[in-house]
């Protein structure tokens, strides 16, 4: 139906803004949607993926018309050398365990954090990666996580000797 009044259109001189205007039956919200972001022809894209049976995105990839979209940023730690000096300092703290310290400064949990501390650090670790969730002071997986984001940047809070 769309093709037809297109074709029609078309053949009385009808703009393709006016084509695209009228009914859009059988014609997805994003085939639209892409034709706009890649500024072409809706006609000439529905032709296109009439010929090689590809979606409308998958189609103006391929042939450069839009770009390839991006994968999400990584929302852990970054690996190598600073996971491995994070997971050495978290064994000399506290070796791994959820416990306060042991001098009863206030420190806590498996980075042996104070409250504040760890507020800032996590500010810095969500302003690096993005992540926007949950993120506790007592778990593991988030201690390793942030502190491994922030051990390049603030080497100097921690007082543990060794982890290089």
């Amino acid at each position: 139906m769309v093709a037809a009044t297109m074709l029609v259109s078309s053949l009385l001189g009808l703009s393709s803004q006016r084509a695209e205007a009228q009914d859009m039956d059988g014609v997805g919200v994003d085939t639209v949607a892409a034709a706009r972001e890649a500024d072409v022809s809706l006609s000439d894209l529905l032709g296109a993926m009439s010929t090689t049976h590809l979606p409308a995105r998958a189609y103006l990839i391929d042939v450069g018309e839009l770009a390839a979209p991006q994968p999400p940023p990584a929302l852990g730690p970054p690996y190598g050398a600073a996971v491995t000096q994070a997971r050495c300092v978290i064994a000399a703290e506290s070796g791994g365990l959820d416990v306060p310290n042991r001098q009863g400064s206030g420190a806590q949990g498996p980075g042996q954090y104070f409250g504040a501390t760890w507020t800032r650090h996590v500010a810095v670790y969500r302003g690096v990666t993005g992540y926007l969730g949950a993120l506790s002071l007592h778990v593991y997986a988030d201690v390793l996580a942030v502190m491994s984001v922030v051990l390049p940047r603030a080497r100097a809070e921690w007082s543990v000797g060794g982890c290089r």
